[in-house]
């Protein structure tokens, strides 16, 4: 077989490879979900590359074509690049995180997956294929969904939404968003090309797309779904010229949507619908509703982050220094670390700035562009592209993106740009020809040794790195020195992933340390190296308020209080406003026994946000510690009923300041909300007994035996003893 041959059979199975790329699941590796689809792609595509551009040398057929598309999608990725250089964390922008794999890295990768098949799939006949090919994987993985649907697999992420392979509801659900939009595609294209059974096919495979998109309950897919089919429908209700009768089942389409939201709304109150998971997700939108709230707030700190950089951004993975420096104090009840701000829009205002923006919406606009530019789509066809550019959009104004819409998004580019090529607008980019030497010998001995470089270079490290990480969290054996050496071996790689060891590290450490069972030695042998790693971290992203604050959290857990205060010092002033962190340094400062800065620190979260009941309830413990009663009941008598009642750590409180009249108050309010607890009335019962009412401890006692006879034994015993002086009830 000559070589062109083998390059081309290795491009063609790497494209075709890739739209079952979401299948893949690294059960063995941190974040399975994530890790082993973005190294999978970025082998594929690292190999595919390679071979592309060894045959690109060979054949002039394969070099890639100019187009607007072509030239957008570079701009973007120099204006990116300049982002990634000015970035507060240069590396994690590049390379991002196990948890998110994207990065600039992955745009080098998508930009290099776009380039291969715009220049190798040449033909109408190969972009249908590959089209069938990933509507072949789609329902493999709406059977997936199904499977958990009915209970035979279980849904990862917990709960009733499922999802499937991609282990976030989310995720399939703009998966499979997307790929109704093809499939619809495919059967007004091909509905006439092949039999009729083609189109029962189809039309199945549409019908179990949107049940599984119904049983994601994703809010933003289902109403981008609306708001791409409607947009499809108007346009073909106004540009339609020939085929009538889809004219009238568009018009009819968009009333119907109109009738089905009005009658939503008459019916989104009834049991029918707040009895549903799916339905009430809907039935709750609301401006007042929690998630709506956070989103909000959420949007305006990303907004005065883009104030403060607007032209490059902060670079990519950079939300999280934004969310940290204007964190506005009424999220504490939400995720504390958000590295997202869940809108397209501003994660890109955030990562590349207005530049990046404008780059990233520019590959919209210009795939729309050349939708309307195509000569054999038809109306209606051309109407269901831009519709699923819409929904996809639309979708994305409330979540973010993830690889496998990504991958997904760049190949219906990479079609545009093909289409327009097609269409004799365009130019080879490169129309030299190379001396037999060089297209034998050099340019494929060259590009193999490079290839094999960038492959290792930009997996290797990351992927036994990561591999190195599970062998410290999940040991064969409880070998201190494994964990250690594993550990050890993990951050050693320095690679994508070396923020996160060192956070388990710390996770890790603490739980051993608190481990009485483990010797002194083995606490010492993690406490020290992870203390040391923490302090590796805080060097290499000083303004990261995350990991100040871990580092603090870490010798704050060790009583190491001076050492602690140092580092949370440092995480409030890149965070003033975060609860967490001015709750940890107030009880940096209660082990201190510093009174003074204790109560301060205290006051500070409370005062941020006086609704946070967490704030309330640590402020409150404080001034009762500080005996500052007055002041301590006129926060506590703020929390809710439920709270003050149970929250243990106020009975401790008031327990060691020998408050037990505050104690015995809430002890009758227990026994009064729940009349046949036993434990409550032994604990009323020691309460009284503590304030020498021997007679009120006696009579309590005897209450439980109205609605617990089957006690009287023990009961009389107690009973006996408090005569006799003694108190061996437990509270």
């Amino acid at each position: 077989m000559k070589l062109n041959d083998v390059l081309k059979w290795i491009i063609w199975v790497g494209i075709f490879a890739t739209p079952f790329i979401p299948f893949v699941v690294a059960g063995s590796m941190f974040f399975p979900f994530i890790v082993g689809k973005a190294f999978l792609f970025r082998i594929i595509v690292g190999v595919i590359f390679f071979a592309w551009f060894i045959l690109a040398f060979r054949e002039k057929d394969f070099r890639p074509q100019r187009s607007y598309l072509l030239l957008s999608l570079f701009g973007f990725l120099g204006v990116m690049a300049i982002a990634t250089i000015l970035s507060e964390n240069s590396s994690k922008s590049f390379w991002s995180n196990f948890e998110r794999m994207e990065g600039y890295v992955t745009l080098i990768h998508l930009a290099m997956y776009f380039l291969i098949a715009s220049s190798f799939l040449k033909t109408q006949k190969v972009w249908a294929y590959l089209l069938h090919t990933t509507l072949g994987a789609s329902a493999i993985m709406t059977g997936y969904a199904f499977s958990q649907l009915f209970g035979w697999i279980k849904i990862n992420q917990g709960g009733v939404r499922v999802d499937a392979t991609l282990g976030n509801a989310t995720y399939l659900a703009v998966y499979i968003l997307v790929h109704i939009f093809l499939a619809t595609f495919a059967l007004v294209r091909f509905r006439k090309t092949y039999s009729k059974a083609y189109s029962g096919v189809i039309g199945l495979l549409l019908l179990a797309q949107l049940i599984t998109l119904y049983f994601t309950a994703t809010r933003g897919a289902i109403l981008g779904l609306l708001a791409g089919s409607v947009l499809s429908a108007i346009i073909i209700a106004i540009f339609e010229k020939q085929n009538l009768f889809g004219k009238k089942v568009a018009i009819g389409f968009v009333v119907a949507v109109v009738v089905l939201i009005i009658g939503f709304f008459a019916i989104k109150n009834t049991a029918l619908v707040s009895n549903s998971p799916v339905l009430g997700r809907f039935s709750s939108i609301s401006l007042e509703e929690t998630t709506t709230k956070s989103r909000f707030m959420i949007w305006g700190m990303a907004l005065q982050g883009f104030k403060e950089r607007p032209i490059f951004g902060w670079g990519q993975e950079s939300f999280n220094y934004v969310f940290n420096k204007y964190y506005n104090p009424n999220m504490y009840g939400q995720e504390q670390w958000f590295d997202r701000t869940h809108n397209v829009v501003l994660d890109w205002l955030i990562a590349g700035g207005f530049l990046g923006l404008l780059g990233y919406l520019l590959l919209f606009v210009l795939a729309i562009y050349y939708i309307w530019k195509i000569q054999d789509f038809s109306i209606i066809e051309k109407a269901v592209f831009t519709g699923m550019l819409g929904a996809y959009f639309f979708h994305n104004l409330f979540v973010f993106d993830n690889l496998v819409s990504y991958i997904i998004f760049f190949s219906i580019l990479a079609f545009l740009h093909f289409k327009n090529a097609s269409g004799g607008i365009s130019q080879k980019i490169c129309s030299l020809e190379f001396s037999e030497n060089t297209k034998n010998i050099i340019v494929p001995v060259s590009v193999s040794v490079v290839g094999l470089i960038f492959l290792a270079y930009f997996n290797w490290a990351p992927f036994m790195s990561n591999k190195a990480l599970i062998g410290a969290m999940q040991p064969k054996k409880s070998d201190a020195n494994l964990i250690i050496n594993n550990f050890q071996n993990a951050i050693g790689y320095n690679s994508l992933g070396t923020a996160e060891i060192r956070e388990q590290l710390t996770t890790f450490s603490l739980s051993v340390a608190a481990n009485e069972q483990v010797s002194q030695d083995v606490k010492k042998l993690f406490v020290d190296y992870a203390g040391n790693q923490l302090l590796a971290q805080v060097e290499v992203t000083p303004n990261d308020a995350r990991y100040q604050f871990f580092t603090g959290l870490f010798f704050s857990r060790l009583g190491l209080y001076d050492e602690a205060i140092k580092y949370l010092e440092k995480a409030i002033e890149l965070s003033p406003k975060k609860q967490g962190i001015l709750l940890e340094m107030g009880a940096a400062y209660m082990g201190k026994g510093d009174k003074d800065k204790m109560i301060s620190y205290f006051k500070q979260a409370y005062e941020l946000a006086p609704t946070y009941e967490e704030a309330g309830i640590q402020y409150g413990v404080a001034l009762v510690i500080a005996e500052d009663l007055k002041e301590a009941d006129n926060i506590l008598s703020g929390l809710s009923l439920s709270t003050y009642l149970s929250e243990e750590r106020i009975m401790r409180a008031y327990n060691a300041t020998a408050q037990y009249n505050k104690i015995l108050e809430i002890w009758k309010k227990r026994v009064e909300l729940t009349p046949k607890d036993v434990q409550s009335y032994f604990s009323l019962s020691a309460t009284y007994l503590k304030l020498g009412n021997k007679a009120e401890a006696v009579k309590t006692l005897e209450k439980v035996l109205t609605f617990s006879p089957e006690l009287k034994i023990q009961i009389d015993q107690y009973i006996r003893d408090i005569w006799a002086g003694k108190n061996l009830i437990k509270e």
